[in-house]
């Protein structure tokens, strides 16, 4: 996977403690011996327990290790941490390997494939990972259970590295286009899935004109679904800015991608982007690729369409101008496979075709 800007999705300040106080506790010489790892949230480094070594005595928590004489270091704090709560840790009867103290590492995950690989360090780097694997195969993401998900592995594989954070590759643009310029790809999320956008547009108040998706057809659904819900759901469009919906899309158009994968590409759009009899507005979207005329052809149909009374289509550019100057049409912000678009409201433009007129811009 691509380790370039890769994006931060998750990050824990309480496994942060957890490595540290696993590294200060491995380190120190009074720690007890026979420490093994095993239940719902694993340690990378410690054994993981085998049925061999007998059945382990229960799992320690910080009150119980504090009254093993370990009062004069502050054990019941770092233990608190450590084992008590998550209860991942446990001591065999028997003598089992030495744990080897675990590194910082982070994980690097590509939801488009659903795959996950594991670095040294504090952010993915340029070097091998030390792991790759299948991310857990459930509709929601959430990123704690997948942290949980790739220790048990890393223990199963005898790798000692305690991975804290969640990174995503920054996304190729699926459909990159080297004389478009950068299209500034991203992803949406909601509770349950985060999706790869090819395309957006949203208003100045932050409703979803347009959007176009690729991803699993169920990632794609649930974004669908939250997009179309009778209550106003918030959804995420990248890591900061928040998007809600319209509530006035037309039938999203479905696209399979590659059936094996169960890829499929979703585009929808504000029905105001297609129609516009009896709307106060309506939007105009401008793929890349479209100079300024095919743009002000375009506006000028969209328009004409708007309004009661027809005029010269080749007027395009001048009304597009004189709408922007007046207020009548404002830019959507847009990003991926559009280059731009437009709001343009029904009132106001009789005045503004008469002023136009005596002033012979238009002609």
């Amino acid at each position: 996977m691509n380790t370039d800007n890769a994006v931060l999705l998750h990050t824990s300040d309480c496994d942060a403690r957890v490595l540290t106080v696993a590294q200060t506790y491995l380190s120190d010489s009074r720690r007890l011996p026979n420490l093994v790892t095993s239940g719902y949230a694993p340690i990378p480094g410690l054994p993981a327990h085998r049925p061999e070594w007998g059945r382990p005595d229960r799992l320690y928590n910080a009150d119980q290790v504090v009254r093993l004489d370990y009062d004069d270091w502050d054990m019941k704090r770092a233990l608190d941490v450590f084992a008590g709560n998550v209860q991942s840790c446990a001591f065999a009867r028997s003598a089992v390997p030495e744990p080897v103290i675990p590194e910082l590492g982070t994980v690097l995950y590509d939801p488009l494939k659903r795959q996950v690989a594991v670095y040294t360090g504090a952010h993915p780097n340029g070097l091998p990972p030390v792991w790759e694997g299948s991310a857990p195969t459930t509709e929601r993401v959430e990123y704690g259970a997948m942290l949980r998900h790739v220790r048990q592995q890393l223990v199963t594989a005898e790798i000692a590295v305690f991975p804290t954070t969640v990174y995503a590759p920054a996304l190729a643009h699926p459909w990159w286009n080297a004389a478009a310029g950068e299209m500034h790809p991203t992803y949406i999320s909601n509770l349950d899935a985060r999706v790869p956008v090819v395309g957006y547009a949203y208003t100045g108040q932050y409703e979803l004109v347009y959007l176009s998706l690729v991803g699993h057809k169920t990632a794609c659904r649930s974004i669908w679904g939250s997009l179309n819900t009778h209550n106003k759901r918030t959804l995420w469009l990248g890591e900061r800015r928040q998007v809600t919906s319209t509530h006035q899309y037309a039938s999203a158009v479905s696209t399979p991608i590659d059936p094996d994968t169960g890829l499929i590409r979703l585009q929808m759009a504000d029905k105001r982007c297609v129609a516009a009899a009896g709307d106060a507005e309506v939007f105009l979207l401008v793929p890349h690729g479209w100079d300024e005329a095919a743009t002000a052809r375009a506006f000028a149909v969209r328009l004409n369409a708007l309004l009661p009374w027809g005029f010269n289509l080749d007027w395009g550019a001048q009304l597009l101008q004189a709408g922007q100057d007046n207020n009548l049409v404002a830019e959507l912000t847009v990003g991926g496979d559009l280059a731009a678009g437009y709001i343009i409201r029904a009132e106001g433009w009789l005045d503004l075709f008469n002023s136009l007129m005596a002033a012979k811009v238009l002609a």
